[in-house]
């Protein structure tokens, strides 16, 4: 009975990171943030805010507003959508997002709807925006010195390529305890996809972030389409995967023993 014990202390003490981690890596914080918000004001043919109405579900004046505010510290997922009325029966403003483990969803848009006639002429329109937040952060250390990052980025709008703005968000990978970037995704594009394999020489003794943000706003007609996601792995030392394989070795052989003495004695 001691010899067992013995061997099970052997095998969790020498394996920490193993029995801890997840994927070869132990995360010891993180952070989700998403915030949004739109603003709207609906006119008649004459040019006059158009009559709220039963239509406004609650709002009683202009300029009608909306959004949400939800963040998370203990790794439990986050997610949302908001959605502006109409007097047509569409949103004209609409705004979701969700953040989960090495994952981002970010999406907005800001439509221009018009109220026609019969004869298809314009009789009125409306006017807003939509702003939107993301925030995710990860705090990690490695079990090995060898990390991978495989990480997957689609980025669509029509914001930057109508009036020039760039992209506002970054996908960035850093050591923290000796304060370098090993890795900053921040495209200059209206519309941007990256797929690729990263592999690193990492301290097992550093902490390592992994962090995605990012801010903007559509209007007129604009769309925000952002999907990120990642996978983060790390090879575990040679020595701590001995240590466990040939703990579990003596768990075995330990196992084969107490049946031939039992086989003997019987």
């Amino acid at each position: 009975m001691n010899y067992l014990r013995l061997v099970f202390a052997w095998v969790l003490c020498a394996s920490p990171a193993l029995v801890q981690a997840q994927n070869g890596i132990q995360i010891l914080s993180q952070y989700y943030h998403i915030n949004a918000s739109w603003n709207e004001t609906w006119y008649d043919g004459n040019g006059q805010p158009y009559p709220l109405g039963d239509w406004s579900a609650g709002y009683s004046s202009y300029p009608m507003t909306g959004g949400y505010d939800q963040s998370s510290s203990d790794g439990s997922p986050v997610s949302a959508t908001t959605a502006a009325p109409g007097p047509t029966g569409g949103s004209a403003q609409s705004a979701s997002a969700s953040i989960g483990l090495f994952s981002v969803q970010n999406n907005a848009q800001a439509g221009k709807n018009y109220i026609l006639t019969g004869m298809g002429l314009q009789i009125g329109g409306q006017e807003g925006g939509t702003t939107t937040s993301i925030e995710a952060d990860w705090f990690f250390s490695p079990s090995g010195n060898s990390l991978d990052a495989s990480i997957n980025v689609l980025y669509q709008t029509f914001y930057g390529f109508h009036y020039g703005f760039p992209s506002a968000f970054t996908v960035t990978l850093s050591d923290t305890t000796a304060s370098t970037t090993l890795l900053s995704i921040n495209p200059d594009s209206s519309n941007f996809s990256s797929s690729g394999d990263y592999p690193f020489a990492v301290n097992p003794s550093d902490v390592y972030e992994f962090s995605i943000s990012g801010s903007e706003g559509a209007n007129d007609s604009d769309f925000i389409d952002l999907n990120v996601s990642a996978s983060i792995t790390s090879v575990p030392e040679p020595r701590v995967c001995w240590l466990l394989s040939s703990g579990l070795a003596g768990l075995l052989g330990f196992k084969c023993r107490t049946k031939i003495m039992r086989f003997k004695i019987s």
